[in-house]
């Protein structure tokens, strides 16, 4: 039980931080749409490191599902990097 324990202390670390970074874009994202003037381009940096982030998560989840059961028969959704 000691291991199970260090496995999801680890993984839970893995997931929260790039969910932390997303969090932190999406509210940056926010802060400058509010001013009114977005520009096109710091826009589209933040939605690429939201998106980067966030396959980083797909790969966690997808290799714990690799380990922990057979999912071969599965629907896999491909986030593009």
């Amino acid at each position: 039980m000691v291991a199970v324990g260090h496995m999801a202390s680890g993984i839970a670390h893995e997931i929260n931080n790039p969910l932390f970074l997303i969090m932190g874009n999406a509210e940056r994202l926010e802060e400058i749409a509010q001013k009114g003037d977005v520009p096109k381009d710091e826009a589209i940096d933040i939605s690429k490191r939201i998106q980067k982030v966030s396959a980083r998560i797909g790969a966690i989840v997808g290799g714990l599902r690799t380990i922990s059961r057979d999912s071969s028969n599965d629907d896999f959704v491909d986030i593009p990097v």
